[in-house]
């Protein structure tokens, strides 16, 4: 969520449309839920079944959240946020600036997540090789103008920590995903969203 922030705000997005995405990224991978254990953590390579349900996850997110009509623009970005620039990603193939601009922030803040921290399939790498991958990603995977705020938001932090880009560690952005960190839940983002 905190990348995802960053980025919004180094792009001088609104303060509603950082809002927006903020509340986006705390839920874009609810659907999450109704995908197995053993395919989320799973080591290995997926087959290509497993990957067909990991898929469906942001399509169960938007079963989930549709109710709600509220947050009905930020389904728009949960379903969404695993398109491609080139509209190779799912679930509906969209490609470009048909892609919601909060969900196109959110892949790249969650690439770049997926690429710092240890998962199950893969150890982290430093935010350096990192940045790399993404900017080799840019305009096939990911929105370019998305990767250059991040880039962006990268080089204030060398500059605020006064340290080489090869130097910084993903604590000195924010820390990784862990089992005892906590995260918003859907009842403070409906909380917060009616108040």
């Amino acid at each position: 969520m905190h990348y995802a922030v960053a980025m919004a705000q180094t792009m001088n997005l609104g303060p509603k449309h950082i809002d927006l995405i903020r509340r986006s990224a705390m839920i874009h991978d609810i659907g999450k839920i109704g995908v197995p254990d053993a395919i989320l953590f799973k080591p290995d390579s997926l087959s290509p079944h497993e990957r067909r349900i990991i898929e469906q996850h942001p399509l169960i997110a938007v079963r989930i959240l549709e109710p709600m009509s509220f947050l009905e623009r930020e389904v728009a970005i949960v379903r969404h946020h695993h398109e491609k620039w080139n509209g190779q990603g799912y679930p509906d193939g969209l490609s470009r600036g048909a892609i919601p601009l909060g969900a196109r922030i959110i892949a790249v803040a969650d690439t770049f997540d997926a690429l710092t921290c240890n998962r199950s399939y893969q150890a982290s790498r430093k935010i350096s090789e990192a940045l790399r991958i993404l900017r080799d990603s840019a305009d096939y995977d990911l929105d370019p103008a998305a990767v250059e705020a991040m880039a962006t938001w990268i080089t204030s932090l060398v500059k605020q920590l006064g340290k080489a880009v090869e130097e910084l560690t993903v604590e000195d952005s924010w820390p990784c995903r862990t089992t005892s960190r906590t995260s918003p839940s859907l009842s403070s983002i409906i909380v917060n969203h009616t108040e």
